[in-house]
């Protein structure tokens, strides 16, 4: 049975949720008007028959898993979801520094440095025992709106990727085994 890759990925998530829904109860509670032995078979076989059906999604599971690893590996997704991860990462740095203050008018931080240099009191240290410094930033405002065009550019780029690789999840098919396509269809999956 042929699934696209998209279809690949809802179907994981359905063996999950089901997965979690399955009790692996451990215990029993008993009266006295129960047959005790009967009871304490039923539960450990309905136990062991909880735990199988975990185990055969499991194998199912990791089968899908694994058949999704290769053809993200064969059709590219692997390298796209790369590239969408540098830009990403791309993208927060230039917000970083896009979100920056910019330097000041270049003729005040001079001015505010010679009035330090060219007071009377020989010594440049304040009333707080620092020195007198002028904090400026070292971005000028054009890095800053540049940096702000680059995130929008680089948002271009990665969702055009993000679009391939949504193009390639429908598009890219895996085969599923013969066992796994007749246990998830007993499981109502398939």
């Amino acid at each position: 049975m042929k699934i696209s890759l998209r279809k690949a990925s809802q179907l994981q998530t359905s063996i999950n949720d089901m997965i979690k829904g399955i009790s692996l109860k451990d215990s029993v509670e008993l009266t006295e008007f129960e047959d005790v032995d009967k009871s304490l078979v039923n539960a450990r076989q309905d136990l062991l028959n909880s735990m199988q059906r975990i185990q055969n999604l499991y194998t199912a599971l990791y089968h899908i898993r694994n058949l999704i690893a290769h053809a993200n590996a064969t059709s590219g997704i692997n390298i796209k979801l790369g590239e969408i991860a540098m830009y990403d990462k791309r993208m927060g740095l230039f917000n970083q520094i896009g979100s920056l203050k910019p330097m000041g008018d270049i003729d005040v931080i001079k001015g505010k440095l010679d009035k330090i240099k060219t007071r009377a009191e020989p010594s440049r240290v304040n009333l707080y025992g620092s020195i007198d410094t002028v904090d400026t930033s070292v971005l000028k405002p054009e890095d800053v709106v540049g940096f702000k065009q680059a995130v929008l550019q680089v948002k271009k780029v990665k969702t055009k990727l993000q679009d391939e690789v949504l193009e390639l999840n429908v598009k890219t098919e895996i085969d599923l085994s013969e066992d796994a396509e007749k246990f998830l269809a007993s499981e109502g999956l398939v």
